[in-house]
């Protein structure tokens, strides 16, 4: 990858409001509760899949795994290890 797209890569990230993508990642899992209380199937279905396609979801995933987890030291399957904000953008991706 190129050194300017790295750059541009990190300042997206240090950009990235955290808190929206939160409130709407807990958005959807209130929805998939109300859902899963009310026995509407399909839209448990269909939300399921959104979670599981979401960008927002992989975003706010990979911070608990490079930076909160306990094992945030630790390669990957890959033998991969994200520590910078430019690699944490490139993981997302």
């Amino acid at each position: 990858m190129k050194p300017e797209r790295l750059t541009a890569a990190s300042k997206l990230w240090r950009e990235v409001n955290w808190q929206e993508i939160e409130r709407h990642v807990l958005r959807l899992q209130r929805q998939l509760v109300n859902a899963v209380e009310q026995g509407k199937r399909r839209v448990v279905r269909h939300i399921k899949w959104l979670i599981r396609t979401s960008y927002h979801v992989k975003l706010l995933a990979v911070p608990h795994v490079t930076q909160k987890n306990r094992g945030r030291r630790t390669a990957d399957v890959d033998g991969d290890m994200y520590t910078t904000q430019k690699e944490c953008k490139n993981c997302a991706n």
